[in-house]
């Protein structure tokens, strides 16, 4: 450690990081260190001869050498009265003490807090005997204790009698329970023991001091207790603390219940209370509600009753200490589902795993299950309905399985099923439709599955069937006539083979069209006729591809088309197809239209009214649908005297005289395309009208006076 002053005592001032010996010093041949004791900068040794040696810092004389001069090695400590044989040393802060062996106590250093023990406060560089202050007389020192700047002596010798002194405290006890306990007091020579308010049934023994008997309150109580000897008289208080007496209620029979994943139990039987002091007037209260301490399955287990109390006039003086039972929880016995219907397929043996077993009863969130598959042996290894099996259940596993127990199984039946077989080595041949559903097969028939040593063979002539007799590609061929046979027959289920094969259609086909002619605006049908080589026959429709504008043909394959004007003459290709709901094929025919002339279209006129020598001015109208349009040429076929029409513009002209009204006139008029001609009537009614009369133009004349003039108005 340290060593700036040298209190390591080897020789140095350097710090040690391990221990190293003390120097011998001032030490004589012989002598050995039995005591060390070590100060804040110095320390001191009590050496096998009895004397003290010290080393280290020495500022306040701590060394006792009679210097101030710290020390590297062990020096004498002097001082001493001649005789003094030392038992112990101490170190102080900046001060040793010496412990004599007659009792004898020294100490040197510094004393500025009186450590030193001699009256005063300055230090002393030697040893220096501490004064007898108020030790009594006869004792001497036994032992010191030094701190900083203090010391403690523990004093050896005969006692002096003191008065006694009661030391107070407290002094337990249970109402109802004897005791026996003697007073806390220190005192030597004591005659006599008082005390007054002690509670009911306690008593002090005059002569020990010693408080007996049972007590007969609860509470605490403070007790005056008086001791006596020849020194004096010592008193004080001591509390006597009368605590409720432990009672517990006798009588809960747990009842044993099954697993249910709680820790609620059941009880019965009659509630007493042990523990009564006789006489007490006291019962239980409450109704009682049982907690096993867990809810794992087991016996002897602990149960926590709660929900009881204490009553009656003395309830007060009792404490009612916690209910315990014991009692069993036994295991819950699962049941099994899955164990109807058990089966498996024929492999020659009796043995079977079932995985479809499960169980039943669990308590919900619990985790328990089976470790494995369930094992199985059935009463043959034949196929079979109802034979008889019997199971061996593997072990539960889980977090919770130690609280359930797998049940007897009892006797079961169960099922062997036929093992299959297949058969290999047919094919489905491919045909046309023909409407039935037979269906070729080519190869030879092979048996494959049967198990090593079994006697299972095939027996029949395999046939082919179409599912359908439909017209179809990877058709499903359906194989019969085929069976097992041979001793292990019965152990098997024979499976015929996959097969598919196509039923083919056969196009319609369409008879030669060649070409038709018809003329423009004049209605044409035409029937088409296709043919299918499928038996029986399927139904066709038909449709159009392609053709002039205006020609349609139903589903039924009729083709029905008025050409318009503008479609003649002309030459059109007519492209058709039929389909038998498989195949589609097309033919082609020419349809020429020849050109066909059209009758013009005259307008009518409507009936006219008009008056005498009223000019009458219409224009005729007429249309020709013709391509290229033809010259159209107007004319009267009948009508009144003196009506005219122009042939090219068809305006038609008349002023009816006088003599023509009133009349009813019918005017024909008829135009025509050069080919055809086209006639209208209309009917002209010619009212009477007044004419006024005209008053001929008298012309200027010159004549003499006196002339005479003569002329006639006209």
């Amino acid at each position: 450690g340290r060593n700036g002053s040298g209190q390591l005592g080897d020789g140095t001032t350097e710090e040690q990081a391990a221990p190293v010996e003390v120097a011998r010093g001032a030490m004589e041949a012989g002598v050995v260190f039995v005591g060390m004791s070590a100060g804040w900068q110095h320390s001191v040794g009590l050496g096998s001869d009895g004397r003290a040696y010290a080393w280290g810092g020495n500022g306040s004389g701590q060394l006792g050498d009679g210097t101030v001069d710290e020390k590297l090695e062990p020096v004498w400590v002097t001082g001493f009265a001649s005789g003094v044989v030392l038992k112990a040393v101490h170190a102080g802060a900046l001060f040793s003490v010496g412990v004599g062996s007659g009792g004898e106590l020294y100490a040197w250093g510094a004393n500025e807090s009186g450590q030193l023990g001699n009256g005063g406060s300055a230090a002393r560089l030697e040893a220096t005997a501490v004064s007898a202050g108020s030790i009594p007389v006869g004792l001497t020192a036994g032992t010191a204790g030094v701190g900083a700047a203090h010391v403690l002596v523990l004093t050896s010798g005969p006692e002096p009698l003191l008065a006694p002194v009661v030391l107070g405290g407290g002094i337990d006890g249970t109402y109802g329970v004897a005791i026996s306990t003697a007073v806390p007091v220190v005192g030597s020579g004591i005659t006599s023991y008082e005390a007054t308010g002690l509670p009911l049934g306690l008593e002090i023994d005059p002569a020990t001091g010693v408080l007996a008997g049972t007590p007969g309150q609860v509470g605490t109580f403070t007790v005056q207790v008086t001791a006596r000897n020849a020194a004096g008289v010592g008193s004080g208080l001591v509390t006597v603390q009368v605590r409720p007496k432990a009672a517990r209620v006798m009588g809960i029979v747990v009842r044993t219940k099954v697993y249910d994943g709680t820790t609620m139990a059941t009880w019965s039987g009659s509630l007493t209370l042990d523990g009564v002091v006789d006489g007490d007037v006291v019962s239980v209260t409450g109704q009682p509600t049982a907690r096993f301490a867990d809810k794992q399955a087991g016996t002897g287990k602990a149960v926590t009753v709660t929900g009881l109390g204490i009553g009656g006039a003395d309830a007060a003086k009792y404490v009612l200490l916690a209910t315990a039972a014991t009692g069993d929880i036994q295991p819950r016995t699962l049941g099994l589902s899955g164990l109807v219907g058990l089966r498996k397929t024929y492999d020659g043996s009796p043995s079977a795993s079932f995985d479809g077993v499960g169980l039943t009863g669990v308590v919900a969130g619990d985790a328990v299950g089976l470790s494995g598959l369930v094992q199985g042996t059935f009463a043959t290894e034949a196929a079979g309905v109802g034979l008889g099996l019997t199971l061996l259940l593997p072990e539960l596993n889980g977090a919770d399985s130690g609280n359930y127990a797998l049940p007897s199984p009892g006797a079961l039946t169960g099922t062997i099923d036929a093992r299959p077989v297949v058969v290999t080595g047919l094919a489905a041949v491919t045909r046309s439709y023909d409407g039935t559903r037979q269906a070729d097969l080519s190869g030879t028939p092979v048996l494959s599955g049967v198990l090593g040593g079994d006697d299972v063979g095939l027996a029949g002539t395999a046939q082919g069937e179409f599912e359908t007799a439909t017209v179809g590609e990877g058709k499903r061929v359906n194989v019969i006539g085929l069976a097992l046979v041979g001793s292990g027959a019965l152990n098997y289920e024979l499976r015929m083979p996959d097969l598919t094969a196509s039923i083919r259609n056969q196009a319609p086909t369409w008879e030669a069209m060649g070409q038709v002619v018809i003329s423009e605006l004049a209605p044409w049908t035409l029937t088409l006729a296709a043919m299918d080589a499928d038996v029986p026959a399927q139904a066709l429709g038909y449709r159009l591809v392609s053709g002039p504008a205006g020609l349609t043909m139903s589903a039924e394959g009729i083709v029905e088309w008025t050409p318009t004007e503008a479609q003649g003459p002309s030459t059109n290709s007519v492209l058709v197809a039929v389909t038998d709901g498989v195949a589609n094929v097309t033919n082609s025919f020419t349809v020429i239209v020849s050109e066909a002339n059209a009758d013009p279209v005259l307008a009518t006129v409507s009936d006219l009214t008009l008056d005498e020598l009223t000019p009458l001015s219409l224009s005729l109208s007429a249309t020709d649908v013709d391509i290229p349009a033809q010259s159209l040429s107007y004319r009267i076929v009948s009508g009144p005297t003196g009506m005219t029409v122009n042939a090219s513009s068809g305006a038609l002209a008349w002023t009816p005289t006088e003599a023509q009204g009133p009349s009813t006139n019918t005017v024909l008029v008829a135009v025509t395309d050069g080919v055809a001609n086209v006639t209208n009537a209309f009917t002209v009614i010619v009212s009477e009208a007044n004419a006024d009369p005209v008053l001929a133009t008298v012309s200027d004349l010159t004549l003499d006076e006196l002339t005479p003039l003569s002329l006639s108005l006209s």
